[in-house]
């Protein structure tokens, strides 16, 4: 939708197409989720009890909270955005457009 600039009904369609034809792939995708939000829960409450649960309470203030698990936070969202890009440009949202070339005078 982000690249195209389409509605929502026209996302679903084309991402519906998409999973139809690589309906297994995505089934492993959606089983790796479930064990990297497993891994990342586990890594949490390591953090926690190792720090006598003083751990707990840093990640219960709010901004504190964010700062600590930005790097798992950040990893999470742009995994799926990497997946999607394996399936051609037209998934590929880091692409960048070509710059255009300044034209010389003359």
């Amino acid at each position: 939708m982000y690249l195209r600039g389409s509605t929502c009904l026209e996302g679903w369609r084309q991402f519906r197409g998409l999973l139809s034809a690589n309906a297994g792939r995505f089934t492993l995708y959606i089983l790796f989720q479930i064990l990297i939000a497993a891994a990342t829960s586990a890594i949490v409450v390591a953090f926690g009890l190792l720090t006598c649960c003083c751990g707990f309470f840093l990640l219960a203030i709010p901004y504190l909270g964010t700062v600590l698990l930005l790097p798992l936070l950040a990893f999470m969202r742009a995994y799926s955005l990497h997946y999607l890009a394996q399936f051609g440009p037209a998934f590929d949202v880091f692409t960048q457009a070509p710059s255009p070339q300044p034209a010389l005078p003359g």
